[in-house]
């Protein structure tokens, strides 16, 4: 499933640990805080979690803290990063995940969609159609790898952006619950499918900003992927942000 590249972790592999000081204290907090919820869900010994990893500040800043907490908890990560295809540096950015993993000492699942997304899903705009089936290979992914959760980075900014848009689109006071941390839904979700999947996500970062994600990055001398489609405004979700 994907093309999985895999790394040993070891003590060169780990990103520096932050100086002392207050700085310090409230990044540490992240792991502690991941650390806590990854028990509360308590998995069994040996399960793997798959992350949904772009490269992104968000999704690395996951992957990073839990390289650390992870095993505390007998977990195994594993990075998995689809290709849309959309555009034509999206295999270098796949690269650049690539590169990334390497660097935390995780395994990476490079995945990639096998048709432009609209075409599938006649009717629906290209970032809902991206999304399903992103959904897809990651759920078939974690199927075949038996991971007990996919887990997404989504933080409290996204949680906003979430809640306003569900409002904006007249989802009156049920918008306002915006995402849960543990979700099970079957995928596909859409359309009549014969064979669906159960696929539990979560998302351990709600109640993290985007600003101590950004500076968790920082800290640990991670430089995070780049993606420009975030800037298109076109997207309704991207002009909310802006």
């Amino acid at each position: 499933m994907g093309t999985e590249e895999s790394f040993s972790w070891t003590e060169g592999a780990r990103a520096p640990i932050p100086p002392a000081g207050q700085g310090r204290t409230r990044l540490v907090g992240i792991e502690q805080r991941l650390l806590n919820r990854l028990r509360a869900r308590r998995f069994e010994p040996g399960s793997i979690l798959i992350l949904g990893f772009s490269g992104g500040i968000d999704s690395l800043a996951l992957a990073a803290a839990l390289a650390r907490v992870a095993g505390l908890a007998q977990a195994t990560v594993v990075l998995a990063h689809v290709d849309h295809g959309l555009r034509p540096e999206s295999r270098t950015e796949q690269d650049g995940a690539f590169a990334l993993a390497r660097q935390l000492g995780l395994s990476l699942h490079r995945l990639a969609l096998a048709e432009y997304p609209v075409r599938l899903h006649p009717g629906l705009g290209l970032e809902e159609a991206a999304r399903r089936e992103r959904y897809r290979e990651l759920a078939a992914l974690c199927g075949a790898l038996d991971a007990r959760a996919l887990v997404l980075a989504h933080h409290r900014d996204d949680q906003a952006e979430t809640v306003l848009l569900h409002l904006l689109r007249g989802a009156g006071l049920s918008g306002s619950r915006g995402m849960a941390e543990w979700t099970e839904r079957h995928v596909p979700w859409w359309g009549v499918p014969e064979n669906p999947q159960v696929l539990a996500t979560w998302r351990p970062f709600l109640d993290e900003a985007r600003v101590d994600l950004a500076a968790y990055t920082e800290r640990h001398r991670l430089r995070p992927v780049g993606d420009p489609s975030n800037e298109d405004r076109r997207f309704r979700r991207n002009a909310l942000r802006h």
